[in-house]
């Protein structure tokens, strides 16, 4: 990304600042409410259960110890006011800033009114959109995958940006970009709780690039009950359950096994166990599948905890779980190669 923008270091009041409306954290929140403003974040962010939520209180408390902002906020200009800024990183800390002044008044005003920031001169909003993904995709305080796919979602259906400019902007393949926006949009389709998120991004996985899956020609009208009746079951079920759908095998049979789950005649266990090639598979075969599917689930997440210092020791336990699930692996290779 070429620098296109100058950034000054200045200390704002906070009064002169404001709150960005399509800030990916706050999609959750802002897509239910229509023509936001920046005064309706703040209340947003204000109310007991949010202060609860994003820990408000505990930050503010932490800042008046300091008596300053660890970190500075990043701003822009907001066009044609003069002294009038619009935050696009640091939601938490701003929070904190108006829940000081909620509650004390003018009593730190030398922390509420000399604010650290950073303020981004001739920032396009496709730059803006880059440092976002480049803080919160690659970097250290990453947004929730459904946060992700709302942003995303919404500047598809508002028409923000080209596919090739989202490719550029997430540093993502099409495919990928396209699975996400389907998976977000399956979830608000179907209500689920976003941490049911990374359950509907497997099926759009499977649906996009599972040939196998596109060959069992399910009908509009039954896909549509298939879907909402696995829908309903993501609270029951594991992510690695939903990817065995793709290793649907025979046309036919599949196809069968779907209209017997969509008619409640199988349960969901059914359905992916018969799902498999058509013939007696090995049990030691369909075993080694199992574990090989827990290893998967278990290795992003170790990572994702090693990064994280704070997280050591519970990072230390998931590498030895994934080391004892290696050598059941290699106990079930060895019997495998045995085998009469």
């Amino acid at each position: 990304m070429t620098k296109e923008f100058n950034i000054v270091n200045r200390e704002i009041p906070v009064e002169q600042i404001e709150f960005w409306p399509n800030n990916p954290r706050l999609l959750e929140f802002t897509r239910t409410n229509t023509e936001l403003q920046p005064i309706d974040i703040k209340n947003y962010f204000l109310k007991k259960e949010t202060i609860e939520e994003f820990k408000i209180k505990e930050l503010a408390e932490n800042i008046i110890d300091f008596k300053m902002v660890h970190d500075p906020l990043h701003l822009q200009p907001v066009s044609g006011l003069k002294n009038k800024f619009t935050l696009f990183e640091g939601n938490r800390r701003l929070a904190a800033l108006f829940w000081i002044k909620h509650e004390y008044g003018e009593q730190f005003k030398d922390i509420i009114n000399k604010v650290h920031c950073m303020v981004y001169e001739n920032l396009s909003d496709v730059n803006r959109d880059k440092l976002l993904a480049n803080w919160h995709e690659i970097g250290k305080l990453q947004w929730t995958p459904f946060a992700r796919g709302l942003k995303m979602l919404n500047e598809k259906n508002q028409g923000i940006y080209s596919e090739k400019q989202m490719c550029e902007i997430y540093k993502k393949g099409s495919q990928e970009i396209k699975q996400i926006i389907s998976a977000t949009q399956f979830v608000l389709q179907h209500r689920l709780k976003t941490d049911q998120f990374s359950h509907s991004l497997e099926f759009q996985k499977i649906k996009s690039t599972t040939g196998k899956f596109k060959d069992l020609s399910i009908g509009d009208n039954e896909l549509e009950k298939f879907e909402t009746k696995l829908a309903a079951e993501f609270k029951n079920i594991k992510g690695s359950d939903v990817r065995i759908l793709g290793k649907m095998y025979d046309k036919r049979p599949g196809r069968a096994k779907i209209k017997s789950y969509i008619n409640n005649e199988i349960p969901y266990i059914d359905l992916i166990k018969y799902s498999f090639r058509a013939g007696d598979r090995s049990r030691l075969v369909n075993k080694f599948e199992q574990i090989a599917d827990e290893l998967i689930d278990l290795v992003p997440d170790a990572i994702k905890k090693l990064e994280d210092k704070k997280n050591h020791e519970i990072a230390v336990k998931i590498v030895k779980k994934i080391k004892i699930i290696q050598e059941r692996l290699k106990d079930c290779q060895k019997a495998y190669k045995n085998r009469k």
